[in-house]
């Protein structure tokens, strides 16, 4: 004669641990699928990001008005370097000798002295290609010589 409650208690146990052991990589999962959608929304936001800056670094090229581009929503590109040459937009724009670009950013407090990768700062680079008026504009908001 068998023992029926002993063999379905039996069973319940076995599936209880079965239930816990495949609980345990579920969670895992799904904290691993948490961090990938996380790194590709940050991702994401960088790729954005940085197409934002490099249109803001083609209108400074082409002398176009940035006026939209210091918005409060755009300001953290400001301090953001170009990711084709390391070139942040005031140094960009001093050494495009787009003397309009530069009064702008200074006027909504870029750092004067914010240097390229290679730590050329904005007045290095105005005075090397020879842009005398952002030079006087860089010098006269303060930066370093």
């Amino acid at each position: 004669m068998t023992n029926f409650p002993l063999i379905i208690n039996r069973r319940r146990r076995i599936a209880g641990r079965a239930r816990g052991l495949a609980r345990r990589p579920r969670s895992q999962h799904a904290q691993h699928a948490a961090h990938a959608r996380m790194a590709t929304r940050m991702a994401t936001r960088m790729a954005t990001r940085m197409e934002q800056l490099e249109a803001l670094v083609r209108a400074i090229e082409r002398r176009e008005p940035i006026d939209e581009w210091l918005q409060d929503e755009h300001r953290g590109l400001l301090s953001m370097g170009d990711s084709r040459a390391g070139w942040p937009p005031v140094v960009c724009a001093a050494g495009n000798g787009n003397a309009g670009a530069t009064a702008l950013l200074l006027k909504v407090g870029v750092d004067v002295d914010q240097g390229t990768r290679d730590g050329d700062t904005p007045l290095y680079i105005a005075c090397v290609r020879g842009h005398a008026k952002c030079a006087e504009l860089l010098l006269g908001a303060g930066a370093s010589v």
